[in-house]
């Protein structure tokens, strides 16, 4: 398995949150459901990556919409070409 299959990059449209208010949301919302959280990291302009170590658990979050106090969560795989110094984020749904 490649890294890249097992990273999410993530930013909470409308919101500015800290690593520490997102590790915390995770374990709010994962923590009963995954025998391992993912490891969250702070990226550039409000993004964060989230790095799982099983596959299937990061598959079960793309699967799904979440929110955080209200705000819709921006989920999508990683790549080699993400940069969130050039990420546009819409403005349209998610």
């Amino acid at each position: 398995m490649t890294l890249a299959r097992t990273i999410l990059v993530v930013h909470v449209r409308g919101r500015t949150f800290t690593t520490e208010r997102l590790k915390l949301w995770v374990k709010e919302i994962w923590g009963a459901q995954f025998s391992e959280l993912p490891e969250v990291q702070e990226l550039p302009r409000g993004w964060f990556s989230l790095h799982f170590s099983k596959e299937d658990h990061m598959n079960i979050v793309l699967a799904q919409y979440w929110h955080i106090e209200m705000a819709p969560v921006l989920l999508k795989r990683w790549s080699p070409l993400f940069d969130p110094e050039r990420e546009q984020i819409g403005a349209g749904p998610l």
